[in-house]
């Protein structure tokens, strides 16, 4: 479940922090399942907005979790089938994840993508409240 929760939730960023700059999500995001190809276009938009994604070490935290998923599982295929097309067995040559001591750096990195995503809608909401104030006055 975390990798489809970090595939979603960037997603999510992605579509937040297009309309925060004013532009319509690309569609393709909606067929993309590599993680790290979301991650990318994630941050470009991030570097668009001209906004600091994160702190150096958050930014390390995340990058590492979507290095381990798309290490094991790219596609966001092999934790949600047991077999692939070719109907071979699709975890077991990762048989030994240590899923239990991934945990804890998985729930870090969620908090962080959290963090963004509040702060994007904190900062939508004082641009608007901003606007709003000044309209009063012009």
């Amino acid at each position: 479940m975390w990798r489809h929760y970090f595939e979603l939730r960037i997603k999510h960023l992605i579509v937040c922090l297009a309309a925060f700059i004013g532009e319509s999500a690309p569609k393709e995001i909606w067929k993309d399942h590599g993680i790290k190809s979301l991650w990318s276009q994630l941050a470009r938009l991030f570097a668009k907005a001209g906004i600091a994604e994160i702190d150096a070490s958050k930014h390390e935290i995340v990058k590492n979790v979507i290095e381990i998923f798309n290490d094991i599982d790219p596609k966001g295929e092999s934790f949600r089938y047991a077999h692939d097309r070719q109907k071979k067995r699709t975890l077991d040559k990762y048989a030994g994840i240590p899923i239990r001591e991934l945990t804890d750096n998985f729930k870090e990195a969620a908090e962080v993508l959290e963090g963004v995503g509040e702060a994007i809608v904190v900062y939508q909401q004082w641009e608007a409240e901003a606007a709003a104030e000044a309209a009063k006055y012009y």
